[in-house]
This record gives C-alpha cells, structure tokens and sequence, in this order.
C-alpha cells in the first residue's frame, strides 16, 4: 500500500526487480533455514511400538509462537492506524485524493481484504499446531493475539464492503461488484468461525462448519437473484440520476425481465430486445427456467 509504504521509506515502483526479487528469496530461505532448526530442537515426537502406543510430544514454549504473531498482530494494527482515514475516509477521502478513483478505491480494498484474510488462515492454521492446549496460560495467549488477528482482518472486512458499496452507489450494480460484496462477507462468515474454533478450543467442527458455509452462502447468493438485484439497483438509481445503462441490462439473465419493464421508452425497448435475442430459440426440458418461460 502506497500510504503504509511511505512509513519504511521502501522504493517498491518496480517490485520485480532483481535487487528486491533476490531479498524477498533470500530471506525466505534464512526465515525457512532458521526456524526449522528451531522448532527441531523445540519439537520432541516418541513414535511408540507397533501395539498402538501412544506418541508424546513436547511443545515449544509460548515465546516461540508467540512472538511472530504478536509481531504480526502489532503490525496489522498499525496498518490499520496509518490507513485509518483510507479505510473509512469514503466518498470525502476518494474526492479529494489526486488520481483515486472509485473503482480504484473498491479494488484496492477487496485485495487487502483477500491478502489479510488468507495470512491470517495460514497463520492460525500454522499456529495450532505449536499450541499446548492443555495448557491454560498458552490458550489465554493464543486467544488474546489470534482473536487480535481476526478483530483487526473483521475491520478490513468492514472497510472493504464500505467501499464496494460506495462504488455501486456511485456508478450502479455489474455481477462482478454484486459477487465482490457476497464474496466479502463470505470471508467475515469464514473469520467468524476460526473466532469460534479459539472460544472452545477445537477444530475438529471447523471443516465441515466451512464446507456448510459455502454450500448455504452459494444457495443464499442464488435464491438472492443477482440478475433481478442488479437491474433494480440500477433502474431505482436512474431516477435520481437520470442515467442507465440499458444495453447492459439486456445482457442480463431473464430473472431482470421483470425490472427491465420500469425502464422508460426507448430504453426498456432497447433491453427487451437484446434480452430477448440471446434466448434459445427452440430450447429443450434441459433448459427450462422460470424466469425465461415467462418472457
């Protein structure tokens, strides 16, 4: 991020290039090198006989993990605190920023958010794994720096539909932007449960919890109708703006049929056509929807 960038003094015009390419691989290597040597010495594993005996395993102690994702944490809120006024700035910050569009604006959001999201799952995932859980003095760690991370990636979460939102009010609703906002709060659902997996401390219900997320979040995006959402976004919007875009309307599913009849003439004619057009001309029972046998 630009703003955020500015704080280290880092030159990243051209993050491709050979100097910063071969820091980035040379410190993985060193971080890769150092800290697999330091969780073997940490890390103990007895492989028991044949019979099934149990396996005992020492853990590492809570400075080992707990430092890396205290260091990680502090950092995401000072993200937070520098970028206070872009996250949430609005309609305001974007007007008065030199060379700041809309769509800028929303795009950027979105990628943080799937940025923070994603470190934040493969840290925790990684975490757990170092974590004593019977140890009361390592799950109370765990849940003040872990929770930390989910709070804080929540507030991107925020700041990310804020702005997709403003977007769409700025210059109407398209699939992409409609999918960008369910997609956004699908994360939140996904950062909620890993909150949950640290209040009682198992994560065995985790996978399903997700798999059951995203079955109902597609079937609640579906029976959502975003064809039928976007043409009436855009058409209730046109009456203060006095613009619509109706050739894209037309490239809409026919659930929009309904909504593209409130467009005035020749704008609903327009729709209606190119609608219609792009129907199968002799479709079979396969084929059949609802929303086109009523066209």
């Amino acid at each position: 991020d630009p703003t955020f960038g500015k704080l280290f003094d880092i030159d990243l015009s051209n993050p491709l290039s050979a100097d910063v390419v071969t820091a980035i691989f040379a410190g993985l290597f060193i971080a890769w090198v150092a800290l697999t040597g330091a969780l073997l010495t940490r890390v103990e594993i007895t492989v028991g006989t044949e019979s099934g005996a149990r396996s005992n395993r020492r853990y590492p102690p809570v400075w080992a993990w707990g430092v890396p994702i205290g260091a990680l944490l502090a950092l995401f809120l000072l993200f937070l605190v520098m970028q206070a006024r872009a996250l949430f700035g609005g309609d305001d910050y974007v007007q008065r920023t030199a060379n700041l569009t809309y769509s800028q604006y929303a795009v950027r959001g979105f990628w943080q958010l799937l940025v923070v999201t994603l470190l934040v799952i493969v840290v925790a995932t990684a975490a757990w794994w170092f974590i004593d859980r019977d140890d009361a003095g390592q799950r109370r760690t765990a849940r003040i720096l872990l929770g930390g991370l989910c709070a804080a990636t929540l507030l991107v979460v925020v700041s990310a539909f804020l702005r997709m939102e403003r977007y769409i009010n700025a210059y109407g609703a398209t699939r992409d932007r409609v999918f960008g906002l369910y997609f956004e709060v699908f994360l939140a659902a996904v950062i909620v449960a890993l909150i949950a997996v640290g209040i009682r401390f198992d994560a065995r219900p985790l996978v399903r919890r997700v798999i059951l997320l995203t079955v109902f979040s597609a079937l609640g995006f579906a029976l959502l109708n975003p064809d039928h959402l976007i043409a009436k976004t855009n058409i209730d919007r046109a009456s203060s703006a006095q613009k619509v875009d109706a050739w894209y309307l037309g490239s809409l599913s026919a659930d929009a049929y309904r909504q593209i009849q409130r467009l005035p003439e020749p704008a609903r004619s327009c729709a209606v056509w190119r609608l219609q057009v792009r129907q199968p001309i002799d479709p079979s029972w396969r084929d059949f929807n609802v929303s086109r046998n009523r066209l």
